[in-house]
């Protein structure tokens, strides 16, 4: 009898043990980062970025997890339905580039985005604070993208999901 009293206390604690360190890992905070050596503003106003290595996510301690998403996969972010979905409430972002020596930065609402040329860049829709632009022709560019929360950066499970806004 005393040993299946230990059985099953062992059996339990690794149960909440694995759902405590599942829970954690799910409402990891995902922010992504696309580089690229140039961008471009396109004729209907569009930030298009070619991506010539898939877009890096990762999340911040304690978890630390990362990986990369190809071009359609980052950009079905702002597909997805739902009160708190890129679509409906666009992520924070930042927009970096250099002219000369100096890099120059910017904070810029992604309202959509898009895959373009063949999945080969990504069209990004911007909404920017009145009087703001940004050169037609950029060099050295990052976007750095915050806000999903999931265990897998598209929103939780193995494949895109209900995408999570973190709070």
């Amino acid at each position: 009898m005393n040993f299946l009293l230990k059985l099953l206390l062992v059996a339990v604690s690794t149960l909440i043990t694995s759902t405590v360190v599942a829970e954690d890992i799910k409402m990891s905070e995902w922010l992504f980062i696309h580089t690229s050596e140039t961008a471009q503003i396109a004729l209907d106003g569009t930030l298009v970025v070619p991506v010539k290595k898939d877009i890096f996510a990762f999340t911040d301690r304690p978890n630390r997890l990362y990986r990369y998403l190809d071009a359609l996969e980052f950009s079905s972010l702002w597909q997805l339905e739902g009160d708190d979905s890129f679509k409906t409430e666009p992520p924070n972002s930042v927009l970096t580039w250099v002219i000369g020596d100096v890099v120059q930065q910017l904070e810029i609402r992604i309202v959509n985005a898009s895959v373009v040329d063949s999945s080969d860049s990504v069209s990004y829709e911007l909404k920017l604070k009145e009087g703001v632009t940004l050169p037609t022709e950029m060099v050295d560019i990052s976007l750095f993208v915050g806000g999903v929360c999931g265990g897998n950066g598209m929103g939780g499970g193995k494949a895109v999901g209900v995408l999570i806004r973190c709070k």
